[in-house]
């Protein structure tokens, strides 16, 4: 999201205004919301965000997927993974991952239909 940052510490979605006016204020990044300064390495993140997952944080659970699906933050890259954390996040009522996946859905059927010749009209 363009604006905004999710914070793992607290599971809110915080305006980068916000974060950054922090930032100015306090020498230092810090949570607005919680105040809980920022995570220092990638392995600080990942463990913040696991808890947020423990919890069905699904902005977490999409995070996650990203991760996986880009291969950041010291994970390998795992397509796989990241489908299946997506699909949590949509049980859960991202309702980003939720249009995501269902545009990829479509996207699919419509090579089916090529392949088969058909249109589907």
């Amino acid at each position: 999201m363009e604006g905004y940052r999710y914070n793992s510490c607290c599971g809110k979605t915080i305006c980068s205004g916000c974060i950054h006016a922090v930032a100015l204020r306090d020498d230092e990044e810090k949570c607005p919301f919680c105040r809980t300064p920022a995570p220092i390495t990638d392995e600080e993140l990942i463990k913040r965000n696991e808890k947020r997952i423990e919890a069905k944080d699904a902005m977490a659970i999409y995070g996650l997927g990203c991760v996986y699906s880009e291969g950041k933050l010291g994970l390998r890259q795992n397509y796989a993974k990241a489908l299946e954390l997506f699909h949590r996040a949509a049980e859960l009522g991202h309702h980003i991952i939720t249009l995501v996946l269902l545009i990829l859905m479509v996207e699919e059927c419509k090579k089916t239909l090529k392949r088969l010749g058909t249109t589907g009209r």
